[in-house]
């Protein structure tokens, strides 16, 4: 009986042993499983902070350059061909929607730009947040190239109607002395 309380008690002793060992070993498995944990965390939240050399990209100058053009030039052609007369109102309420759409779309593009500058918006790489920016930049200048095009358009339709005018003016004089 003493012999098997001798064995019993080796047996205990071993597995308090085992025992430490295991929990050593759960403890080194949870560091390391919360040490990888923190590595990705900080990783992609690092994905939130843009890096400042993309806030001062000259892209990023002329995308905001060509939106503050895109709002003021649309008010100033709607406003132009307006005042010129030469206009019927089914006439302006089209120019009036072809250049709220246009302000519509460059608001969007304004929000989009806002987002993808702001620390904690959008989680993205460098890489990935400077090809988003290089294509609202294309979509920024095609808006900008409709807009200067369709602008020019308008005033050339203005300015046509407002010489036929004339030479409607003109040729009533010759036919009603």
């Amino acid at each position: 009986m003493i012999e098997q309380l001798g064995k019993l008690e080796v047996y205990l002793q071993e597995l308090k042993q085992g025992y430490s060992i295991v929990q050593k070993g759960l403890t080194t498995i949870g560091d390391i499983k919360k040490g990888d944990f923190d590595l990705h965390s900080l990783f992609f939240n690092s994905l939130k902070d843009v890096n400042p050399s993309i806030k001062n990209w000259s892209k990023v100058a002329d995308i905001l350059a060509m939106q503050v053009q895109l709002v003021f030039g649309c008010q100033s052609s709607l406003q132009q061909a307006a005042s010129s007369g030469n206009f019927s109102s089914t006439d302006l309420q089209y120019l009036d929607a072809v250049f709220g759409n246009l302000k519509t779309l460059t608001e969007k593009d304004i929000d989009e730009l806002t987002s993808l500058l702001s620390d904690g918006d959008r989680q993205m790489t460098d890489d990935d947040r400077m090809a988003r920016i290089d294509r609202l930049y294309k979509e920024v200048s095609d808006k900008y190239s409709f807009l200067r095009t369709f602008s020019s358009r308008v005033m050339t339709e203005s300015n046509q109607r407002s010489q036929q005018r004339t030479n409607l003016q003109d040729l009533k004089k010759l036919i009603i002395p």
